[in-house]
Order: structure tokens, then C-alpha cells, then sequence
């Protein structure tokens, strides 16, 4: 999340944000038009996914067709971009913040979790919570302890074998974007050392098992890079990270919806935390990549943002990762329930394998996003969220550390 976020109790109302600022910039007699433009988009996006070659330039080739499409849009129909993304402004989000917003005790209690959360016991001493110290740890352990032992290893195999779900010729070099190291943790036998990793993470929470994540897989990757090149290992050192495109390593359709469905659930949980801490918002709408729908956005003033209290800020910046976190969760208990409410009829039914792909999908993204969205990356909420509570000295060491760790997640797709 960049500051594209937010929302006020008092100046969410449609009617108070103007008409000018939010409607859709498709005047009469050029929807047909901008529709076909995106149907051959479409078309030309199935020819290239068909093209046998290889991946990295596959993804290249198509990166360059959507931004293409965005442009043409933008220049023809006049919509507004950001980071080469297409914003398509709508009112149906600030109706729905506005009244989701009037749950204000389960929303400051969720802020609270969301804190525990992302940085564990530390949090007691870098925030101000809402709640008592007891009721946010009872909680916040039990979800915390769910995320790291289940939900994560979950999610790591559901992107790995996103080609099982449906993708051909996925490179066998890709791999999560999650940070590796970490989820792999519960899924073997404990040792010592992985007792000690569980106690850093329920002193650091979730940031700290992104950070060990980083610095485990960047170790692991450069002493594989070394090795190979010194001729002490035949194979190249595997990515910690790859880009996460639907219809590449993604089905299209399904991808394309659990992502859609991650980035309302994040920006929407910012906005209603706005909205309650008295943020105006200025706008709400979809997130188009080409004809790709791949997110949402609430934005913010960001002036009122920048200089509200400490712990309103803190407040709204960690609602999105939370609400990313805790919907793996509840996207997990529903996928359950379905599994042996419906048995056999859930594996087999083409339109209930839709539904669990996507809900797989889902999960894992949320997870992705959650946990990605917490590392002290500029424009990140980790950065801002950081910096309330450790200020910006530390906030930068940590920063620099992640970024050199992304960027050497990367490498081997380069080497």
C-alpha cells in the first residue's frame, strides 16, 4: 500500500466528495470502443501465454502488452494511472466503507490484533493499544500461532504448484514471494534451532519471520551462487522470489479474482480504519493492469493522514496487512467447511473447482501480500508503520536490509 488509502466518518459521503472526483472518466459513445481495446488485449495476452519460449522472456513480452493497453486507455479515454496501473473510480467503496465503519469496537480491537501481530510482545512497548494488554495477547497468539503454523506452509505450496492448478510451462527455477525459510519451519520435525526462530517470532511477530526469512534465503542463495561458480554444486541457485502474474503462474481467471478479492480486503480495511480515526477520503475504485482487474484502492488526504495522531496513524496503516492475514484465515475455515460439508462433489464439480482454486488462490495471496506489505520497503505500510514506532533511524537499517534482501531473492532469475 502506498498512501492510496483512507477515509473520514464525516466526509465519506459520496455527495461530499463531488462528482467530479469519482466517476468514471468513459464519456458516452467510448465504452464500445475502450471494451474492444480490451477484448484484443485479451486475445493477444492467450496468444502470448500459447508462445513457447522462455519464461523470463515470456513474462517480459507480456508485461510490455499490458502496459501498452494501459496506455492506450489512459491516452484515448483519459483515465487516470499510477505506477502504470489504470484507476477506475467509484462510489460503491465509500458507501461500504461508511458502513462497515459503524463497528467501531471490532475495529479498534482489530487494529489492536493487527499490531501483535506484526511485531509480537515488542508491539506492548512500540504502540498504544486500544485494549487491555491481555485481551490483545490472548487473541493475537492463538492467530499468530494459526498464520506461522499452518497458513504458511499452506501458502508456500499453494504457489509453488500454481501449475498443478492449472499453468503450463511454469520454469521449475520459480518460486514464492513469500520470504522462504520461515514457512517451511512447522512443517518439519523441531529442532532447537527452529524453537528458537518460534521464540523470535513471538517476540518480533510477523515482521521479524519476513526479516529471518530475507536474511536465511539470501545467505542461502549467495552461498549457492558461490558454490556453483567455484564448481561445488552442477545446478544454479533457485529464486526466493518471482513475480506473480495471472495467466502466467497464476490461472487467469482465478488469479485474477483471488487477487482482486486480497486487494479489496487490504485497502478496505484501511479505509474504514481511516474513516473511524477521521481521515477524509477522497476516492475509491478498481485497480486495472491492462484488462487485468489485479486490486483496489482507498485514497487518502494526504495531508489530514500525515498529521494525525501517532496512534491513528499506526491504526490505519496496520489494517491492511491484518485484514490480508486474518482473511487467510477465514478463507481457510470456509475452504474446510466446504471440503467436508460437500465431500467428493466439492473436488469433482467443475464450478466448486473453480470456487477452491480461487479460495486456494486466495489464501495464499492474502498470506503473500499480508506478510510482503509488512517489511519496511518504501511505500509499504511496514515502512510507515515502522517508523511509528521505532522512528526513522531504525526504520532505514531495516529498510536496507530488506531491500538487499529482494534484491538478491531475485538474482538468480538474472544469472
Amino acid at each position: 500500500m502506498s498512501n492510496k488509502f483512507s477515509g473520514s466518518s464525516e466526509s465519506v459521503k459520496p455527495e461530499e466528495v463531488g462528482p467530479k472526483s469519482i466517476k468514471s472518466k468513459v464519456e458516452k459513445g467510448s465504452f464500445v470502443p475502450m471494451l474492444l481495446i480490451l477484448i484484443i488485449s485479451l486475445v493477444v495476452f492467450y496468444a502470448l501465454l500459447s508462445w513457447t519460449v522462455d519464461l523470463r522472456f515470456k513474462i517480459v513480452i507480456i508485461l510490455v502488452e499490458l502496459i501498452g493497453t494501459t496506455y492506450l486507455v489512459k491516452t484515448l479515454f483519459h483515465f487516470d494511472t499510477e505506477l502504470g496501473m489504470i484507476l477506475y473510480r467509484t462510489k460503491i467503496g465509500l458507501v461500504l466503507i461508511k458502513d462497515l465503519s459503524r463497528f467501531e469496537a471490532f475495529w479498534t480491537y482489530f487494529a489492536d490484533i493487527g499490531l501483535f501481530l506484526t511485531y509480537g510482545l515488542a508491539s506492548f512497548r512500540m504502540f498504544k493499544m486500544n485494549h487491555k494488554w491481555w485481551k490483545v495477547l490472548l487473541s493475537g497468539f492463538i492467530i499468530l500461532a494459526v498464520i506461522i503454523v499452518v497458513i504458511a506452509p499452506i501458502s508456500q505450496y499453494i504457489i509453488m504448484k500454481s501449475a498443478d492448478l492449472g499453468v503450463k510451462n511454469v520454469s521449475s527455477k520459480a518460486s514464492t514471494t513469500a520470504p522462504a525459510g520461515v514457512a517451511s519451519t512447522a512443517a518439519h520435525s523441531m529442532s532447537l534451532f527452529q524453537y528458537a526462530i518460534l521464540a523470535l517470532i513471538l517476540l518480533g511477530g510477523i515482521f521479524i519471520a519476513g526479516m529471518l526469512g530475507l536474511v536465511m534465503k539470501s545467505f542461502e542463495i549467495i552461498s549457492n551462487i558461490f558454490a556453483h561458480y567455484t564448481g561445488h554444486l552442477s545446478v544454479h541457485a533457485t529464486p526466493g522470489a518471482t513475480l506473480i502474474l495471472p495467466g502466467v503462474n497464476l490461472p487467469l481467471f482465478e488469479g485474477a479474482l483471488a487477487l482482486l478479492v486480497v486487494m479489496v480486503i487490504h485497502e478496505g480495511s484501511h479505509g474504514v480504519l481511516a474513516v473511524l480515526r477521521k481521515i477524509k477520503v477522497k476516492s475509491t475504485g478498481i485497480v486495472l493492469f491492462g484488462f487485468l482487474p489485479v486490486g483496489a484502492f482507498v485514497e487518502p488526504d494526504d495531508n489530514e493522514l500525515m498529521k494525525a495522531k501517532s496512534k491513528y496513524k499506526s491504526d490505519v496503516f496496520v489494517a491492511g496487512p491484518t485484514a490480508n492475514l486474518i482473511g487467510a484465515v477465514l478463507l481457510l475455515i470456509i475452504h474446510l467447511v466446504l471440503l467436508f460439508s460437500l465431500g467428493n462433489f466439492y473436488i469433482t464439480n467443475p464450478i466448486m473447482h473453480f470456487i477452491r482454486v480461487t479460495l486456494g488462490l486466495a489464501i495464499a495471496l492474502n498470506f503473500i501480500v499480508g506478510m510482503i506489505n509488512l517489511l519496511p520497503i518504501p511505500f509499504f505500510d511496514g515502512y510507515h508503520l515502522l517508523e511509528e514506532g521505532l522512528g526513522k533511524q531504525w526504520t532505514d537499517y531495516f529498510m536496507y536490509i530488506s531491500v538487499i534482501g529482494i534484491i538478491i531473492a531475485f538474482l538468480p532469475w538474472f544469472i
